[in-house]
């Protein structure tokens, strides 16, 4: 059995986002994964990639084969999620374990952590197809290849797509038909100078696309950084060696 561990990035509220975030992850324990809550908390806006870094670290996550990265307001076949940790584990690819990203209105997702099992699709009102969020299936040396998720994307965006382009870049991705149900809850609020920011270095991510060497100069750029706080070198072997894998496999 694949070492697992199911990580999200988490900032509670005292409100709604708890109470989606209980009925989840009771979910989840369900099936039998015990997640492991990231919080990022310097006074600024949430940062995401932040806190699953901080997830990434803990003792557990480090010991894992596959980190199942998730967010707190979704729900999704923990069967299907089983079949990508497979997947991930075997091809060394990241998995996305769905392709259709349905919203729940308030009324259908307060129903739901209420307790109802009928019919949910009643209660949507949005969809979205190939989104990069959600639940994404990693396998640990990638996740370490990678650098982690970029928490110099500070607020709300863009660093989703970001690693997104790095994964496929770097290891291939694969996609395994199904949904994801989204609970609603009010959103972010969206800093002008922040999500421009975000905008901008999305941007030469997608510059670097396909380029092994480049993705990696910005996906780690936070690992020098912090490295450079504390007196030490990064160490990455043979960056410049392995291409990225043929379109086949992204």
């Amino acid at each position: 059995m694949t070492n697992t561990a199911v990580i999200v990035p988490r900032r509670a509220d005292n409100g709604w986002r708890d109470d989606i975030w209980n009925h989840c992850r009771t979910r989840w324990e369900a099936a039998g994964h015990h997640p492991i809550e990231g919080d990022h908390d310097d006074g600024g806006p949430f940062n995401r990639s932040a806190a699953l870094n901080e997830a990434a670290a803990d003792h557990v996550a480090r010991a894992a084969d596959v980190l199942v990265v998730i967010d707190a307001d979704i729900i999704i076949d923990p069967d299907r999620v089983g079949v990508g940790i497979a997947e991930a584990h075997r091809t060394g690819r990241v998995v996305f374990p769905f392709d259709k990203w349905l919203n729940i209105n308030r009324p259908g997702a307060r129903a739901i952590v209420d307790g109802y099992d009928g019919n949910w699709w009643p209660y949507v009102d949005l969809t979205m197809d190939a989104t990069c969020s959600s639940c994404v299936i990693i396998p640990r040396p990638a996740w370490d290849d990678i650098g982690g998720f970029d928490p110099l994307f500070v607020g709300w965006g863009m660093e989703d797509v970001a690693f997104l382009v790095a994964a496929r870049t770097t290891c291939g991705i694969h996609r395994i038909p199904g949904e994801v149900w989204h609970l609603a809850h009010d959103s972010q609020p969206r800093t002008p100078v922040h999500y421009d920011a975000n905008v901008e270095r999305l941007r030469r991510y997608e510059q670097a696309d396909g380029n092994r060497n480049a993705v990696l100069a910005l996906s780690r750029e936070h690992l020098r950084d912090e490295a450079g706080e504390h007196g030490t070198t990064p160490h990455h072997d043979d960056e410049g060696d392995i291409p990225p894998p043929p379109p086949s496999a992204r």
